[in-house]
Order: structure tokens, then C-alpha cells, then sequence
């Protein structure tokens, strides 16, 4: 009996043992289900993590995936939006439909060089649109490796640079002559702001509007391209060459010591382009220069300018604007004409004069030319060449044009006289006077009665905006003339291209018929093409019978001068 009981018991125990056992491996299991469980729902939501950085990534980005042999197996919707492709014209074929002729070979050899040693490629890269044109594109290329460590394919990150380009392109040309591509006016003054001791030279090339009338205006181009290669061949690092206007080029320099020394290389410059024989079909060609050069921040290039002024006058090669007399001198008439100025617009002392341009053939008064004087405290009368330029610095040349304007329009409104009335590039830019004279013409039924005189030598930065303008005129019934012809660059196909009415040949021209056998061919060159283009000339500086019998026998349209009167303030 108690073996018996002894054997129950044990039976017992193993029946325990394995039911505890049981238990223990189902809280077991049951526990590690529960783990399995939770870092499946963990791996799931790091999956949908990593789906949306994927998808942000691919909204915000050009992607695509290519094979080792630069097959492409994938490209997002924003890289396709960028290129112009659809999908099925990508995929499939290689990388090569993407490139750009311009991106040079070695670029993309160092980019695979890279990527097949295992290391990412990030640069800049250029791609051809469906429709030809330039994609600019900010690129990360990276290796996809297996398991085993080998590359498979390459994931391609880019972002599109195109628009940033172009503005920066467009940035460029408002800075920069299109024909030297030196950088222009509006470049140097950002640039004199930067230099801490800057000295200016300004250097124009004499007469060179006879070359592109003698030679044509391309001859012209190419001769003005060789001097600008040559000009920036004899710079050092420190200095900076600028296209001012047609034939009018700067020099730039930092860290110059003294006056002396800048005007010793600036000579050095000047002889060398001098000394150098230009060829154009066989034609030798050598340029003459004159130069003005400052130094300081204190309007460098108003000051290099009117030293040129003063070199043209004195017929020297170079003039300085630093002699201690001139600048005491110029200081005491700029305060003195600062305070005409201020005066002038304040106490009603703007008083149009007029000059008559008679017709050539009669001797008659066709028309008058509306010329601005201010006038001083004591009466005297001021001519415009010493307050024009000083006008605009003090930022008044607009209320005095608009004065002007309002002053001479008053003189014609009530009779049927004919007015010639100057336009300076401020004057083509200002919408507000064209306002003014186009109403007037309107109101006073002024059509045929205006001339705008728009200068040649006035450089335009913007000559779409003149021709916009010019256009306009004409509508409003505006006839125009290019005024100072022979003065600045002389581009006669653009002025063709504005159809101007009027030519005024230049006194500077003018002034040498009698003695100058090249001032009268250059008369009658202007003269003929004028007549084959349908524009009347005027000669300006008629000062004698002499001057005026020539011009008539050259075919000169109309003669402006002190033989058929001066300036007067009343209208005859």
C-alpha cells in the first residue's frame, strides 16, 4: 500500500512538471510574440518614416537611377517637368540623351572615376532639354552597393539651378558691353564704391567716327574688340578696364600711391595702343588717344572726365584733374553754380533762349532750337555747359527740364512757330516729361511743330528704352533728330533704325570746313548717306558766309549759327 502511494505521488509530480513546463513555455512564447509584434509595428512605422522623407525628397528634387553601364531604370515627375521628356523616353535608354554638348568629356570622367571607387560625386552638371535648351542642375550622384559590397546602380539627387542662372545671366549683361564684354558705367560706379584708394583714367579714342563712316561699321567693331584686347594685354591685376560708351573706354586701379605713378602707366598703355598698326582688309589703321585720369573717392569719374574735357581743349594727350589750382578753382564754381542752381528753380530764373536754324537753300528761318540758360543773381545769364552736368549730381536736372519744357511750350501755343527741344538720356527715361509734352501736343495740337533732339554722343545704356521712346514721339507727332553727329560712336545703322528726321552734323566738324579737306569729305560722306536715306541735314556753327556758301554747295539742308543769330531770349 504505501509503494503504491509512493508510485501515485510520483506520477503526480511528473504530470506537474510537465504542465509547469507548458505554462512556462507558452508565457514564454506569448512574450516574444508580443516582442515580435512590437518591432514589427517599430519597423512599419520607421518604413512609413522613410517613405515620407522618400517622397519628400522626390517632390523637392530631380531624381533618377542608372545602372553601371549608365542605363537609366528610373526618373521622378520633377525631373521630367525640368527636361521636357515623357518616362517611356527615358528609361531605357543611357544617360547620354540628358547630356549637354557644352559639358566638357572630362567632367563626366572624373564623376564615374569617382563613383566606382565607392565615393559620392557632387558637382555641377548641364543638361539638354527636350526642346534644346539649357538645364543647370546642383548634382549628388551616389553608388548603391549589395550585399556583397558591390555596386549595382547610381542614385542621382539634383536641383534645378535654371532660373538662378538666368538671372544671374541677366545680371551679367546689365553690367556688361556686349560687343569688348567689358563691364560697363553702371559696373564702375558699384565698383569705385569698393576700392578704398581708387584711381580713374578715362580714354577716348579721337574721331573715331571717321572710321566707321570710311570703314564701315563692322570694321569699326572689330577695331574697337582689338583695342579692347589690347587694353586689358597691358593691365596688371590691379586694375580694371570698362566700355564707357562707343568709343570712350576706363581704367580702373587700386592701391596706386600717387598721381605721377598712375599717370606713368597709363601712358605706357596709351603708347603701346598708339604705336600698334590696326588691319582691316588689307587697310592699316592707327588710333590717336586722349585721356583724363583722378584720384579718390570724391566723383572720380566726374573728375576724370572733365580733365578729359581739358586735354581735348588743350590738344595734350593726357590731363590730370588733381593740380591744386584747377581743383581749388572747380570747388569755387561748382558752389558758385550750385547756388545759381538752387536759385534758379526757386526764384523762377530758368529762361529758354532761342537760336534760329534757317534753310540752306533760302537763308530763311525754318525753325528755332529752345536752349537752356539760367540766370545769377545779378543778371548774367548762364550757359548750360556749366550747369548741366552739375545739375544731374544734385539730382535737379529734372526739375529743370521740366521747367524748360513748360517754358518754351508756353512760347509756341498761341502761334505757329517750329521748336527743336534738346533730349538727354535722363529726359528719354523720365516718363513724366513725355507726359507733359505728349498732353501739351495733344491740347495745343503742337503735331509737326516739336523736334526732339536726342545727342549721339550721349551714351544710353538701354536702347531699346530710346527706340520704345523715339516711337512713341513719332505717334504723337515729335519729329527727331540725332543731334552731335560725329561726336560719339556714329552707329549709323542704328540711327537708320530709329528713322530719325533730322541729322545735325557736329561743330566740331563743321567748325574746320574751310581748312579741313577731311572735315569736308567727312561733310559730304554724312550728306550723301543722309540724302539715300531720307534725313535732312542740319550744320551746326555756321559762323560766317563762307561756312554758310560751302555748306550750301554740299547739300546741306539747314544751317544753325551766330551768321543767322545767336541765342536771344525772345522768339522771332
Amino acid at each position: 500500500m504505501t509503494e503504491l502511494l509512493s508510485l501515485s505521488a510520483v506520477l503526480v509530480f511528473l504530470v506537474l512538471s510537465q504542465l509547469i513546463s507548458a505554462l512556462l513555455f507558452t508565457l514564454y512564447f506569448i512574450k516574444q510574440k508580443r516582442k515580435m509584434a512590437e518591432a514589427n509595428r517599430k519597423l512599419k512605422a520607421a518604413n512609413a518614416r522613410i517613405q515620407q522623407y522618400l517622397s519628400g525628397v522626390d517632390a523637392s528634387n530631380l531624381m533618377c537611377v542608372m545602372d553601371t553601364t549608365g542605363v537609366m531604370k528610373y526618373i521622378n515627375r520633377a525631373y521630367l517637368n525640368a527636361v521636357g521628356f515623357e518616362f517611356d523616353e527615358i528609361v531605357g535608354n543611357r544617360y547620354d540623351i540628358l547630356t549637354h554638348p557644352d559639358t566638357p568629356q572630362e567632367t563626366y570622367e572624373i564623376m564615374f572615376q569617382t563613383l566606382q571607387e565607392g565615393q559620392i560625386w557632387s558637382g555641377m552638371l548641364m543638361n539638354k532639354a527636350k526642346d534644346g535648351h539649357t538645364v543647370y542642375l546642383e548634382s549628388s550622384v551616389v553608388p548603391i552597393k549589395d550585399d556583397n559590397n558591390r555596386i549595382t546602380e547610381y542614385l542621382s539627387i539634383r536641383k534645378d539651378l535654371t532660373e538662378l542662372f538666368k538671372q544671374q545671366e541677366q545680371i551679367r549683361k546689365q553690367y556688361t558691353d556686349p560687343l569688348t564684354g567689358f563691364p560697363n558705367r553702371t559696373k564702375m560706379r558699384l565698383d569705385i564704391e569698393k576700392i578704398k584708394e581708387p584711381a580713374l583714367a578715362i580714354i577716348n579714342i579721337d574721331a573715331f567716327s571717321t572710321i566707321n563712316t570710311f570703314y564701315g561699321l563692322e570694321a569699326g567693331d572689330e577695331i574697337l574688340k582689338d583695342f579692347a584686347k589690347l587694353l586689358k594685354s597691358r593691365m596688371d591685376f590691379s586694375m580694371t578696364a570698362y566700355r564707357l560708351s562707343g568709343d570712350e573706354f576706363a581704367v580702373l586701379a587700386d592701391n596706386i600711391e600717387n598721381v605721377e605713378e598712375f599717370n606713368h602707366i597709363i601712358r605706357q598703355i596709351m603708347h603701346y595702343i598708339t604705336e600698334y598698326r590696326f588691319t582691316h582688309k588689307g587697310n592699316e589703321i592707327t588710333l590717336s588717344l586722349t585721356c583724363g585720369t583722378a584720384l579718390g573717392h570724391d566723383n572720380p569719374l566726374v573728375k576724370a572726365g572733365m580733365a578729359l574735357k581739358q586735354a581735348r581743349k588743350n590738344k595734350r594727350s593726357l590731363t590730370t584733374y588733381s593740380e591744386v589750382h584747377q581743383v581749388a578753382e572747380q570747388m569755387r564754381e561748382t558752389i558758385q553754380y550750385t547756388t545759381a542752381l538752387r536759385d534758379a528753380v526757386k526764384l523762377d530764373r530758368v529762361v529758354p533762349h532761342f537760336q534760329p536754324i534757317a534753310e540752306t537753300s533760302t537763308g530763311r528761318i525754318f525753325k528755332h532750337e529752345a536752349l537752356i540758360r539760367i540766370q545769377d543773381e545779378n543778371g548774367k545769364f548762364i550757359p548750360p555747359l556749366c550747369f548741366l552736368e552739375l545739375s544731374k549730381q544734385l539730382k535737379m536736372y529734372n526739375d529743370l527740364s521740366s521747367i524748360m519744357l513748360t517754358k518754351t511750350l508756353e512760347k509756341i501755343k498761341d502761334n505757329d512757330k517750329r521748336i527743336s527741344f534738346n533730349f538727354d538720356k535722363e529726359d528719354v527715361l523720365n516718363t513724366k516729361i513725355h507726359q507733359k509734352l505728349f498732353s501739351a501736343i495733344r491740347q495745343y495740337s503742337l503735331q509737326g511743330r516739336i523736334t526732339i533732339e536726342i545727342t549721339e554722343s550721349e551714351g544710353m545704356d538701354n536702347l531699346s528704352e530710346l527706340a520704345a521712346f523715339v516711337s512713341q514721339a513719332k505717334q504723337e507727332g515729335c519729329l527727331i533728330a540725332i543731334d552731335d553727329f560725329g561726336t560719339g560712336y556714329s552707329n549709323f545703322m542704328y540711327i537708320l533704325s530709329l528713322q530719325p528726321d533730322f541729322l545735325k552734323i557736329d561743330g566740331s566738324i563743321t567748325r574746320q570746313i574751310l581748312e579741313s579737306k577731311r572735315a569736308r569729305l567727312l561733310t559730304e560722306t554724312i550728306v550723301s548717306m543722309c540724302n539715300r536715306a531720307g534725313i535732312k541735314t542740319i550744320g551746326e556753327f555756321v559762323s560766317s558766309e563762307e561756312i554758310y556758301t560751302l555748306m550750301k554747295n554740299m547739300g546741306v539742308d539747314y544751317v544753325q549759327g551766330y551768321y543767322f543769330g545767336k541765342p536771344e531770349v525772345e522768339l522771332l
